[in-house]
């Protein structure tokens, strides 16, 4: 199945306020606008399934902003036969004075499964960004480990790299991902991205019991968040207090809302 999302902000000639002109999706994704200036990506299917291709596009006009989120975690599911593995692909560009927060709920690539993710952001030189990526190491049920998993995050500002990062599970169930020297008994990782004018120069690197993390300030300007835990809540919890005291002016209502379930999604949908 190949589908996918598209979204396009422009500012108001009159107002300056932002303006949503482009919003389109194809099954396996369907979208809802949530705020004015927030729109949540659905998924309409089980997917992605190996040999799925999933695009998401974004693209956020001059001083414009945009948060976008999903109501629940992306499964990535294996399939029958060999065929190649699921991609999704998240492509955006962020104008001039526009800032772009990227929150979706967990990745979990089910045992089996082969997914590959790739994320490219192009930042223009006064842009903003909240980049936020979490995956959980396989379904609780059983201690169930993950699958295959290939991510990788290219993030340039005015044409300069800003971060280059890249994540590989084996998904065998072995080494990779149990080694205690690597993710010892963590079920959760992942990573905060905040640059942009407006980022304050200090930020906390406390750690708390099941957790490790740390934040680094990137040479190109910018700091990214990582951490490990013991499940998903803990990993939430610390990210979002690391946003809490990093990300740039302007938060919107609801950032500090904690991942969303089932009946969240139901409730999104009814809307």
């Amino acid at each position: 199945m190949n589908g996918g999302v598209r979204i396009r902000t422009e500012a108001d000639a009159e107002t300056g306020r932002t303006r949503i002109v482009e919003l389109s999706a194809t099954a396996p994704l369907g979208v809802k606008v949530t705020g004015p200036e927030e729109v949540h990506i659905i998924g309409t299917a089980a997917a992605p399934l190996d040999g799925d291709v999933v695009t998401i596009d974004l693209e956020v006009g001059d001083g414009t902003q945009l948060t976008i989120g999903t109501v629940a975690a992306t499964m990535a599911w294996p399939a029958r036969g060999d065929v190649s593995p699921s991609v999704m692909i998240v492509r955006a560009k962020v104008g001039e004075g526009a800032s772009l927060r990227w929150l979706p709920e967990q990745l979990v690539p089910v045992r089996g499964c082969r997914h590959v993710l790739r994320s490219e952001v192009q930042l223009a030189a006064t842009a903003s960004v909240v980049w936020r990526e979490e995956v959980i190491l396989g379904r609780s049920r059983n201690d169930e480990g993950p699958g295959e998993l290939d991510a990788e995050l290219r993030v340039v500002r005015a044409g300069v790299p800003l971060l280059h990062q890249q994540l590989h599970l084996d998904g065998s169930g072995g080494a990779a991902h149990t080694a205690a020297s690597l993710l010892g008994t963590a079920r959760a990782l992942g990573s905060l991205l905040v640059a942009g004018p407006g980022a304050p120069e200090h930020f906390a690197q406390a750690n708390e019991p099941g957790l490790r993390g740390a934040v680094l300030e990137l040479e190109a300007g910018g700091r990214l968040a990582s951490a490990t835990a013991a499940s998903a809540v803990d990993l939430r919890k610390w990210l979002e207090a690391r946003r809490a005291g990093m990300a740039p002016p302007a938060a919107q209502p609801g950032d500090e809302e904690p991942p969303a379930t089932p009946s969240d999604q139901q409730e999104l949908l009814s809307r």
